[in-house]
């Protein structure tokens, strides 16, 4: 489902508030042990070659929210506007300013576990997990999958260890091909453009000077373990918190630790004639 609010260019103002409520299920996805992209040469590896169903959860691309606002607005003042109407000097100065953004707000992807293959059914029986070493777990209902709460990244893992266990061998986990309820945190972004243009050489001539922010307010959303896409180590892989000493890590280890963040803020500028 969408909802779009769009205001055509007047006074100087337009804007575009785009809000989307979605599900996306599938069986297979672009990612995941054994799959390298849309264009790589292996294909998705299921647990089970003989059940098709197992495979069939929302997509690692879901995104049950997402909300999108761009903006232009070019500011009432110089020639022909409300403020310092002139045609002198001051027009030059004061004149030709627009400030302009987009806004973008998303859930967070859902995630997975995996634990060792050795002895499961799909090592012995030569399924998914024979091939790509990451076999699903069991999950444990009625227990918190994610520590997001209270989420410590330098002295807490992203994943309850609690809420998973290892199959037990000849078996496969009971776990679903994705996580929907132990997703990755949200996606929050903002980009402003401050710009003027001046007319020069009696007005045959315009210099367009811009200059953009890229994550203004200088975001840090944490990624889930591994990266964004990535697979972090494999449950039972022991846990180690960052340590700040001489000789110690900058950032924590082993199951559920979380080693990267979104990019930092980034400012441009640019300048251009037009003739």
């Amino acid at each position: 489902m969408q909802a779009q609010l769009n205001k055509r260019f007047a006074q100087g103002l337009s804007f575009l508030v785009s809000y989307t409520v979605s599900k996306n299920i599938t069986d297979a996805d672009s990612s995941g042990p054994g799959v390298a992209g849309f264009m790589g040469a292996n294909a998705w590896i299921g647990q089970n070659s003989y059940d098709r169903r197992a495979e069939k959860a929302v997509s690692e691309l879901d995104t049950p929210q997402s909300l999108v606002a761009s903006f232009f607005y070019e500011l009432p003042m110089g020639r022909g506007k409300p403020v310092l109407n002139s045609g002198n000097w001051a027009n030059r100065i004061v004149g030709g300013w627009s400030v302009s953004g987009i806004l973008s707000y998303q859930s967070g992807l859902p995630t997975a576990v995996y634990a060792p293959c050795g002895g499961t059914a799909g090592d012995v029986l030569f399924a998914g997990c024979h091939f790509t070493g990451s076999a699903r777990v069991n999950v444990i209902p009625g227990v918190k999958q994610t520590n997001r709460g209270d989420l410590n990244p330098f002295t807490t893992p992203f994943f309850n260890a609690s809420a998973f266990s290892a199959p037990a061998p000849l078996t496969f986990g009971n776990e679903p091909r994705t996580l929907a309820s132990a997703r990755t945190f949200g996606g929050r972004n903002e980009n402003f453009t401050l710009g003027k243009k001046t007319n020069i050489v009696g007005e045959r001539a315009v210099i367009d000077f811009r200059a953009e922010f890229f994550n203004i307010f200088n975001r840090h959303i944490l990624q889930q373990p591994g990266g964004p896409g990535g697979f972090g180590p494999q449950l039972g892989t022991p846990f180690v918190p960052a340590s700040y000493t001489p000789n110690g890590q900058a950032f924590a280890s082993g199951f559920g630790a979380i080693s990267s963040a979104s990019g930092p803020r980034t400012i441009q500028f640019g300048l251009k004639i037009e003739y």
